[in-house]
């Protein structure tokens, strides 16, 4: 009779072991809880000004790669979490000049479109068109009403049409001025069908990714499906370069789409990793990647900002623990924005150069996590999860533009 070869205790692993270090917070690892760059500066030394939006329990939402707040004229509009807000600051002040209260929780970004005057904002619940200048409602898009959650999509607009995604799995496309629907398809039939991307547009082609596991390009004028691929899960993020690739991930693959036709010009794979971030950046598509351990699949504590051209990895930049990282690439500094919950880092994607680091604590604990930042003539218009809001004076760049 054999004896019974008895389990190893996962916890007792090497994987294991280092993850229960990384956990510990006793743990003071300089690389664990300190985020590097090259300067390192306080919020309050850049700072013009900075505002209070009033009493809050949570800021900021979920981890979002839209700019929150967002600059319209001359004015800073930010959307707050809990309890609901949107509220607008002078630019040059920081004083206060209006504020509209939210039916529910508000949503992580605000878009403002150049020339149209207005300020898409809302809740998971319904989509509100604002006034920029008055904080005055011109219109509201509420598809199933004010109970649940029915909208995790954010909106974009191209040519003055607006498009949304749904939790039942429709595509929207309403008149950006009106409000008024212009189409609506069903992306598909599946059981989890939701559209949780934002979607994405280049010339007359929308694309999104769905639950289902499905990337989709529609035309924006009919809403006739153009293409479609097939994903290797759910994709609920999607982001667009400005030459008409689109990158739309899943829990564990990235995929760089064609958003004219669908071609899968690449295909990432992390064996054991999570992609949680990624922006497009000329020919290099950059991600943040998190190890996920054990049978439950739990998160790594710490996270790796990797850029590849191609399959091949150009660099990687490592992130301290629980660093929640979100990234954008900014043309008009030719810079990537890192927002995370130990401050902001301001990277070279071209070189991996992480240049600067603003942090909005006066240790080297996580100080709460920043959305993405407005960056906007040579400043930063960033919103805390404390209910701050910072215009901070740009660092000055080696090279490229802060115009």
């Amino acid at each position: 009779m054999t004896a019974r070869k008895r389990s190893r205790d996962p916890k007792q692993t090497p994987l294991g072991r280092e993850h229960a270090r990384l956990i510990a917070l006793s743990d003071k690892d300089s690389p664990l809880v300190s985020f590097q760059g090259d300067r390192t500066f306080q919020a309050e030394d850049l700072a013009d000004w900075i505002s209070s939006v009033g009493r809050t329990k949570v800021a900021i939402g979920p981890p979002s790669a839209r700019q929150n707040p967002s600059v319209v004229g001359d004015l800073v509009i930010c959307s707050i979490f809990s309890p609901g807000r949107v509220v607008a600051l002078d630019r040059s002040t920081g004083v206060h000049r209006w504020s509209l209260k939210l039916g529910y929780l508000g949503d992580s970004s605000v878009l403002a479109p150049k020339g149209t005057g207005l300020v898409y904002c809302g809740t998971c619940q319904e989509l509100h068109a604002v006034d920029a200048t008055s904080g005055e409602v011109r219109w509201t898009f509420c598809p199933y009403g004010r109970k649940g959650e029915s909208i995790y999509s954010s909106p974009t607009v191209s040519s003055d049409r607006l498009f949304i995604g749904d939790r039942q799995g429709y595509l929207h496309c309403l008149s950006a001025t009106t409000g008024q629907p212009l189409w609506k398809v069903l992306t598909s039939r599946a059981k989890n069908n939701d559209v949780n991307s934002d979607p994405v547009i280049h010339g007359r082609v929308v694309a999104v990714g769905t639950n289902a596991g499905l990337a989709i390009g529609y035309d924006t004028v009919s809403g006739r499906e153009i293409w479609r691929q097939r994903l290797d899960g759910s994709c609920t993020e999607s982001v667009p370069s400005d030459a008409g690739d689109v990158v739309f991930w899943t829990a564990a693959s990235a995929y760089r789409i064609s958003a004219v036709d669908g071609t899968v010009i690449c295909r990432w794979q992390h064996r054991n990793h999570r992609i949680t971030a990624a922006c497009i950046v000329g020919d290099l598509t950059l991600m943040v990647t998190q190890r996920v351990w054990g049978k439950d699949r739990l998160p790594w504590p710490t996270a790796e900002l990797q850029a590849f051209r191609g399959n091949a990895l150009v660099y990687t930049r490592a992130y301290p623990r629980w660093a929640m990282a979100t990234v954008r690439y900014e043309p008009t500094t030719v810079r990537v924005y890192e927002a995370t919950s130990h401050g902001i880092g301001i990277l070279d994607p071209r070189t991996g150069a992480r240049e600067f680091v603003i942090k909005f604590a006066i240790d080297n604990v996580a100080s709460g996590r920043v959305p993405q930042p407005h960056v906007l003539e040579g400043r930063l218009y960033v919103a805390s999860e404390d209910g701050r809001v910072f215009a901070l004076e740009h660092p000055k760049l080696s090279t490229g533009s802060i115009c």
